[in-house]
């Protein structure tokens, strides 16, 4: 390949497009790593999910005696907000491309009063769970790149 070639597969690359279609290809990746973040009750910041209205004062959250029961009978700690709170809301966390960012969302009907309640700070990904997202992410990327420009990476 001569330098004019080189550019011309260069000028074929679009990286936007690339970018778009991995995310695409790969949203439900991220979308289990959002579940496992709301498994484990923690927010996009790594901080645990709050009730944005206050805890009880004796530091537990304002679940129903009967949930709490019942967590507490399954063994699940209800000092921890835990937002696995139906099949139908956890299947409904979708990952999108909304301009330059990613958007994560629940389509369920429990996603307004879980957004009014925790705030909208509990969506997006952890540092330590997007560098998960990027070893799926980056060789994607790159096979994308590749078939655009024709170039072969090692």
């Amino acid at each position: 390949m001569d330098i004019l070639e080189a550019i011309q597969a260069i000028e074929k690359i679009n990286i936007h497009s690339a970018v778009s279609d991995v995310i695409e290809n790969t949203s439900d990746i991220m979308e289990e790593l959002q579940r496992e973040q709301f498994s484990e009750g923690i927010e996009s910041t790594g901080d645990l999910i709050t009730w944005k209205k206050g805890i009880r004062k004796d530091n537990r959250y304002p679940y129903t005696k009967a949930y709490e029961r019942r967590k507490e009978k399954l063994g699940g700690d209800i000092s921890v907000v835990n937002l696995n709170l139906g099949q139908k809301y956890w299947d409904s966390i979708k990952a999108s491309i909304s301009g330059e960012d990613i958007e994560f969302k629940g389509t369920s009907r429990l996603t307004e009063f879980l957004d009014e309640n925790y705030g909208n700070q509990k969506y997006g990904l952890t540092d330590d769970n997007k560098e998960k997202y990027m070893e799926t992410f980056v060789p994607e990327f790159i096979q994308i790149i590749e078939a655009q420009s024709g170039f072969q990476f090692n």
